[in-house]
């Protein structure tokens, strides 16, 4: 149960409801466990997702690492057979459809040659024997290669907008660029590198400018990632059909769980029904207490009364115990200090209730206390309580009280009474007897005792009081009539101990609350 701390110093004034906060969970516990059930298998739903789509990451990223890989590896073929073309100064080869003379190289003598044969060949720089291959490797492969610059001597050779970035890149300093695009509709692995000028590429790139060691351009290659998307796909669906195994037997896991858990919440439910049933039908006053904040049991003893008259929060009881001290109900109270329950002095209540209750080892065991109420009424509680202990700490106290007063002073009057009539007894000269309303004699004054010649334990023993007299119908008839009015006077005679009779006027009482007759 959730409470409420109340400022202790003004608590609210009797009459006034307490509005006790309602627990985290709205709805009844039912509902709330229902709610839980239904968190825990979003949370499970929750991680089998967050963990496919992470491993499905995975593989996707290694798929591409994989395209990027061989991207790099044709883009390094592509740099080593153009280094040894460069290095050889060019080849030849024959001229033909597919190899026609390269008219960027019309400013070279020797361009095209003559084999003694009568074969004319034509020669191929490294710039064309790179896009020839990359013609053939996309034709066979799907592999896309050009060469290109941002000053281009080739219209064909102008970068396209990736390209261009990419360029604009290695002028900043970078050396490759790589990155998933779309190429006429379909995913591509695009990896470019920068491409330094050597001694071979100015036979053709001298008059540019440019000079060795200056990036003048890239190669640019292309893979298609269809291949290494069915790949990724290959090891994405056993881990789809992985997980969902794995959530499923999750959420049958937490299914039965939580028909586990709603079969012991419903009878938690029924049994604290009963519990609350009880507690409000209870005549008794039932009390719950938590003490606020725990008082430590290293505290020495002399200072655990006070704390715990200040600490005790009321939390839980029932319109009896809100009665007792003056309220009309329950609801009136909960939520309050004990402190501000009771009335009366701090120092006479904490002898009364809280010292016992420390001396007694933290319990009442049939402990009657004498507490006064705010409207400052004395009243007398028998009391059983227990405490609660977690952690080397006193965290709660509960029990039962019922209250004595009347019976206190029905008691008292009772006493008073007896000391009364006992007077009236050892000091009148008629003669008196007590009865039961039975007619068993209880007490008798000395003056009786000697009209009829028995001491009083004689008398005690006789069987009834119809012994007594000539008639004991004559006695009954008169107890029947005492019983009735309350009182009788009449004439009649007793009978002595030695058996003789003697005359006595009787003047009778009877009293209800005792079951006595005077």
């Amino acid at each position: 149960m959730n409470q409420r701390e109340r400022d202790t110093t003004e608590p609210e004034p009797a009459g006034s409801a307490t509005t006790v906060e309602a627990p985290a969970t709205k709805g009844t516990p039912l509902v709330a466990a229902r709610r839980r059930l239904v968190l825990l298998g979003v949370i499970w739903s929750a991680i089998i997702v967050g963990s496919l789509a992470w491993n499905l990451r995975v593989v996707w990223r290694e798929a591409l690492a994989q395209a990027r890989g061989e991207a790099r590896a044709a883009l390094e073929k592509d740099l080593v057979y153009r280094a040894w073309t460069a290095g050889h100064g060019g080849v030849y080869a024959p001229i033909g459809e597919d190899t026609p003379p390269n008219p960027y190289l019309s400013h070279l003598a020797e361009r095209d040659i003559t084999t003694p044969a009568g074969r004319e060949l034509t020669l191929i720089n490294p710039a064309y024997m790179t896009r020839q291959v990359h013609v053939l490797a996309e034709k066979r492969f799907g592999v896309r290669g050009h060469i290109t610059s941002l000053n281009p001597i080739r219209a064909a050779n102008a970068p396209d907008p990736w390209e261009q970035q990419a360029l604009e890149a290695f002028e900043q300093g970078e050396t490759e660029v790589d990155s998933v695009e779309k190429i006429d509709g379909q995913p591509f692995m695009r990896l470019m590198q920068a491409m330094p000028t050597e001694q071979g590429c100015l036979k053709c790139h001298a008059a540019q400018g440019y000079k060795v060691g200056q990036v003048r351009g890239g190669i640019s290659v292309s893979v298609p990632l269809a291949r290494n998307r069915a790949s990724a796909m290959s090891h994405a669906l056993p881990l789809g059909g992985g997980h969902a195994l794995l959530w499923l037997v999750g959420i049958l896991g937490i299914g039965g769980a939580g028909r586990s858990i709603m079969r012991q919440e419903r009878e938690r439910l029924r049994v604290d029904s009963r519990y609350h049933d009880f507690v409000t039908s209870s005549v008794a006053a039932v009390w719950f207490y938590e003490v606020q904040p725990p008082m430590p049991l290293d505290l020495p003893v002399s200072e655990q009364p006070g704390y715990l008259y200040d600490a005790c929060v009321l939390v839980e009881g029932n319109d009896a115990l809100a009665q007792q001290y003056g309220f009309g109900r329950f609801d009136e109270i909960v939520g309050w200090r004990l402190r501000d329950i009771m009335g009366g002095d701090r120092e006479a209540a904490i002898k009364e209730v809280f010292v016992p209750w420390v001396e007694n080892g933290y319990c009442y065991d049939g402990a009657e206390t004498h507490e006064q109420t705010r409207s400052g009424e004395h009243k007398h509680f028998y009391n059983y309580g227990k405490s609660v202990f977690e952690n080397g700490h006193l965290v709660r106290v509960w029990g039962t009280q019922i209250d004595i007063t009347e019976r206190k002073r029905a008691a008292e009057e009772a006493r008073q009474r007896a000391g009364e009539l006992a007077t009236i007894l050892s000091t009148t000269t008629d003669g008196y007897v007590v009865l039961d309303d039975t007619a068993r004699v209880l007490d008798a004054n000395e003056t009786y005792c000697q009209m009829t010649g028995y001491d009083l334990e004689e008398l005690r023993q006789l069987r009834s009081y119809g012994l007594l007299v000539a008639s004991s119908e004559d006695a009954a008839q008169h107890i029947g009539w005492l019983k009735t009015e309350g009182h009788d006077l009449f004439e009649t005679q007793h009978r002595a101990k030695d058996g003789g009779l003697f005359p006595v006027e009787v003047a009778c009482s009877y009293w209800p609350d005792q079951n006595r007759i005077l």
